[in-house]
């Protein structure tokens, strides 16, 4: 009796666990018949936004390794950040070749033990997770691949799920995948619900039909299900167009899209306004067979090459006007290696690296869990505007302004809507709450009626173009460690709170005046209340201060009226400021004893600024600043010892500025060195075009070479063209007369294969306005000449199936003074084309 009794306890202890296993299996989410992610407790439909980290593999482990960095210890201080960011999603595309063998077993090795603490981390701060099993392709970038012998290795990316053999490896991978034990979470990652979804491959290519997609997926389904995989699994559909339907009638719950609206790795550091370019992201497949029965989710996006602090928002809430719920941006660079940018050159983010475009990315997480799905908010730029977001490219500016967050990427003006309710406040710079003039972001989050925690970041200067050529041997941005006044307005506090540090090793503490307190890298309690106990969360994680660093950034103007006075400003990042700051003219002598030198001002924080006079009579002037520190003097731009005046000081690099009168042109184009800042694309995409610089001085003019060989085979409705694009906008927004000018000429050399192209200037509100004319040597424009006109994406966008064209939903007219690009359009004749571009200005 007893033995039979303890039989059914046993039965009834394993069947209870089954169904507790059982129940975790399916995890958190799952896909309704609409293609809806959804809530398995609630029902409610879910919202995610985050990042791509690769910390586990590839590059990132490899420079970690290099710079001598304990890998776990940098998983736990980005994790850090990441919380701090407000994130709720992770994904990473695994590098199979890392951690799998020729037949495709799983190694038990460093990259999966690092993996597997990562979602252990990420877990621990309440981050889901999202798992693309597979790659396929080296580890390399941008160094050289290693062959690890993993099966990848074998096949050609685009034959691997088309041929039996590697689809049978890659059914025994997913399958241990899928069963794989994660020891730091004590779960299978089939088993484990913060692993919400797998996604079966990375960007594949496939050289079967669509019933041979259909197959591969299939069977890679079903091993992920015979490994116990009762959740979600997604397969990619931003590549491979011709044969999406297959992917659609797979055995599928969702599918996954990228989006890079600007083209990527540019080797610099973009402008212009791209609000325009993340307008729209219109599915053509959109009314396929199974498409509304799948969800959508963003595996990748990023608006690459650039430094804006406005994009990431508007990006989001163009995808979830598409409906997407998942959406992780690519990708974040880990803080103990964010200094080079080496990872992925054509992206840079990190909350101590990028401070604003961090904090534009914890917006975008704002307006991803709050813009509803299918939101629309109209067309640019009605949609600067929606909801409690604003987003700006005249200010570059990303903000939330809600009743309980105020957030914000840069100054802003703004005043939050009921400052007694916030519970939150997110920053850089100043707002009608925070005045600050560091460089950092900070952070203040509510903890009682009278207490609030302060988190500030170390200041940031950039010193490079983190966009250009990789490598470990040049720091791209330097970190500071400084007390700086910060003043708070919340009536929560009043003017004379008190504060406190409570991270590692921070004592300070005092007693703010007028709502000023000092401020110095660290985790704060401010209380109105000096004997509050209420407790705070004492992290803090900021990279080391960057050693003996003396950087001036200047960027001396383009141009300035003659007889007008200049006003210099300069950024002197240090931890100890100069003496003294002096801008010497060039005219300077060693041998003259009234040299006049301009001592500059210092204003605020690392800023200092100086108006000196103006020659009239000379065509640019041309000056060294000279910082005075007490181990000596050191001059700029060339960061040499000593000054102009010393007697050996025998450099010649000088800041200049034009000085112009309102008959001299505004150059646009004028071919003097490889075509920098001029790129050139085709539309369709994959044709045949490519600029060339060709040097003819001192015989003959210098110019570039347009060589075109137009595709075959486009309807004359959409037929193809190539398109030469410069951006403009410094020589045009500095000029003193540029509002006056009125006439667009450019020069032409040698041209053939061509009957008409079409001449456009691109406004600061993303808006072209263009006229198509018969080639001719010289070509002279009225600007009136010129009517608004469709903007053409340029670069092409990934994926290639989004639309190269944007018009906008307002018509202005066209001032000189807003012009930030000019270009040139071929129309294809079907025949090749040659053009010689000698010179474009403005007059």
């Amino acid at each position: 009796m007893v033995n039979r009794t303890l039989i059914l306890i046993l039965l009834m202890a394993i069947s209870l666990n089954t169904v507790a296993v059982n129940k975790a299996d399916k995890g958190k989410i799952y896909v309704d018949n609409h293609g809806v992610m959804r809530d398995v407790r609630t029902g409610k439909e879910v919202s995610y936004f985050g990042v791509n980290y690769t910390v586990p593999f590839a590059h990132a482990y490899r420079a970690l390794g290099y710079l001598g960095v304990d890998r776990k210890s940098a998983i736990d201080r980005d994790v850090y950040h990441m919380s701090r960011l407000g994130f709720n999603a992770f994904r990473v595309h695994v590098w199979d070749v890392e951690i799998s063998d020729a037949e495709g077993n799983l190694l038990q090795n460093e990259h999966l033990d690092l993996l597997d603490y990562l979602i252990a981390a990420l877990e621990k701060q309440g981050i889901d997770v999202l798992l693309t099993t597979q790659t396929n392709f080296g580890n390399g970038y941008p160094e050289r691949n290693t062959d690890t012998g993993a099966f990848a290795y074998n096949y050609e990316k685009c034959r691997i799920h088309d041929t039996e053999e590697a689809i049978n490896i890659q059914e025994r991978y997913i399958y241990q995948f899928a069963t794989h034990l994660n020891p730091y979470t004590g779960k299978r990652y089939a088993s484990d619900p913060a692993i919400i979804a797998i996604e079966i491959n990375n960007e594949p290519c496939h050289s079967g039909d669509a019933a041979a997609a259909t197959s591969y997926i299939n069977r890679m389904v079903a091993s992920a299900k015979e490994g116990g995989w009762q959740k979600p699994l997604f397969y990619n559909m931003s590549h491979n167009q011709h044969i999406v339907q297959g992917f659609l009638n797979a055995d599928i719950q969702g599918g996954t899209y990228q989006w890079y609206p600007v083209g990527l790795v540019a080797g610099y550091n973009r402008k212009g306004n791209f609000l325009p370019l993340v307008d729209n992201y219109r599915i053509p497949f959109r009314n396929n067979k199974n498409y509304n029965k799948l969800a959508r989710i963003v595996y990748e996006y990023d608006p690459a090459d650039n430094l804006y602090a406005c994009l990431h928002p508007a990006m989001v809430r163009t995808f979830r006007k598409e409906g997407f719920q998942w959406i992780t941006q690519f990708s974040y660079d880990p803080i103990d290696m964010a200094r080079f940018n080496t990872e992925y050159q054509t992206h840079f983010l990190n909350l101590a690296y990028t401070p604003q475009k961090a904090l534009s990315l914890m917006i975008a997480g704002e307006v991803a869990r709050s813009v509803p799905r299918g939101a629309d908010f109209g067309v640019y730029p009605q949609d600067t505007l929606f909801q409690d977001f604003r987003v700006s490219y005249q200010h570059d500016l990303s903000e939330m302004n809600s009743c309980k967050k105020f957030l914000y990427s840069n100054h802003t003006t703004t005043r939050p809507v009921d400052p007694d309710k916030l519970q939150q406040i997110a920053g850089w710079g100043n707002s009608p709450l925070i005045r600050y003039p560091g460089t950092g972001a900070y952070f203040l989050d509510r903890l009682s009626e009278d207490s609030w925690r302060l988190e500030v970041m170390p200041d940031l200067l950039l010193t490079e173009d983190p966009f250009q050529k990789p490598t470990l041997q040049r720091e791209v941005g330097a970190i500071l460690y400084r007390e700086h006044p910060m003043s708070i307005a919340l009536p929560s506090l009043g003017e004379t709170f008190s504060y406190s540090g409570i991270n590692k090793d921070n004592h300070r503490k005092g007693k703010a005046v007028d709502g000023v307190m000092t401020a110095y890298p660290g985790t704060y309690i401010l209380s109105r209340n000096p004997e509050s106990s209420v407790a705070a969360d004492p992290s803090f994680v900021a990279p080391a201060e960057t050693k003996a660093v003396f950087e001036i950034l200047h960027e001396p103007a383009k141009s300035i009226a003659k007889g007008d006075s200049l006003t210099l400003r300069a950024t002197v990042f240090s931890k100890i400021l100069p003496d003294s700051l002096v801008v010497y003219p060039r005219e300077v002598s060693f041998w003259n004893d009234r040299n006049k030198l301009y001592k500059m001002r210092h204003t605020s924080g690392y800023q200092y600024e100086v108006t000196i006079d103006n020659d009239d009579t000379k065509d640019a002037l041309s000056y060294n600043i000279v910082a005075f520190i007490p181990q000596g003097s050191i001059t700029f731009p060339q960061q040499k010892a000593g000054t102009p005046l010393s007697w050996d000081f025998n450099s010649t690099q000088y800041y200049t500025t034009n000085l112009v009168d309102q008959h001299d042109p505004i150059v646009l184009m004028e071919p003097g060195t490889a075509p920098d800042g001029t790129e050139v694309a085709s539309i369709p995409g994959g044709q045949r075009v490519q600029l060339q610089y060709i040097h003819r001085a001192p015989v003959d003019n210098n110019y570039y070479r347009l060589r075109y060989i137009p595709s075959e085979g486009w309807p004359a409705s959409n037929a193809p063209m190539a398109v030469i694009k410069r951006w403009v906008g410094d020589a045009v927004k500095t000029h003193p007369y540029s509002a006056q000018k009125q006439l667009l000429v450019i020069t032409l050399g040698e041209y053939a294969g061509l009957n008409e192209l079409e001449v456009a200037l691109i406004s600061a509100h993303g808006i072209t306005y263009s006229t198509r004319m018969t080639p001719a040597r010289m070509i002279q424009l009225p600007l009136t000449a010129l009517k608004q006109s469709p903007t053409f994406i340029v670069p092409a966008p990934y994926p290639d199936f989004l639309s190269r064209r944007f018009e906008s939903s307002i018509t202005l007219p066209l001032k000189a003074e807003e012009i930030e690009f000019v270009q040139i359009t071929i129309p294809s004749d079907n025949r090749p084309v040659i053009l010689d571009i000698k010179g474009i200005w403005l007059q």
